[in-house]
């Protein structure tokens, strides 16, 4: 099950956000995550009207998230520009929720009224299985990120 993110939930979504931080491997970045700050992170987004925060459920288990913020285009004020900030399942609960999460975006941006929503895939092994899933949606690639620990 798909849902919007409530605020009982945020101590359950920081082990699976952890989770995600260590797959991602944004420590090699210098990036750190600690508890309070991803809490109230999450809390902001929850709150925020312009951020979204979806869980995926299964047995009263929160099992992955997904989450994005919208901004006004720096090009045209009339126009706004969605990001997605995470996009995560827990490798043992894969399958369609990934899909669903992704559709719980994409709804949201159109709600919004957004004119672009941008992913991220990250560089790891599941790239193309990332890749492949924001296909089939409709997603594709535009710039390349470089990251460099300062």
């Amino acid at each position: 099950m798909i849902r919007l993110a409530e605020h009982n939930d945020i101590p359950f979504l920081y082990p699976v956000l952890i989770d995600f931080f260590e797959y991602s491997n944004l420590g090699k970045w210098g990036l750190t995550a600690d508890k309070l700050s991803v809490m109230k992170t999450i809390s902001h987004l929850i709150n925020n009207d312009d951020s979204v925060v979806f869980v995926s459920e299964k047995n009263n288990k929160i099992t992955g998230s997904a989450a994005a913020t919208n901004a006004n285009w720096f090009g045209n004020f009339n126009q706004f520009k969605a990001q997605e900030l995470w996009l995560w399942i827990d490798p043992d609960h894969r399958g369609r929720d990934g899909l669903r999460l992704l559709d719980g975006l994409i709804e949201w941006a159109k709600k919004m009224k957004v004119t672009s929503l941008m992913l991220i895939s990250l560089p790891n092994k599941d790239r193309s299985k990332v890749e492949r899933l924001y296909r089939l949606r409709g997603f594709e690639p535009t710039e390349i990120i470089h990251e460099r620990k300062i």
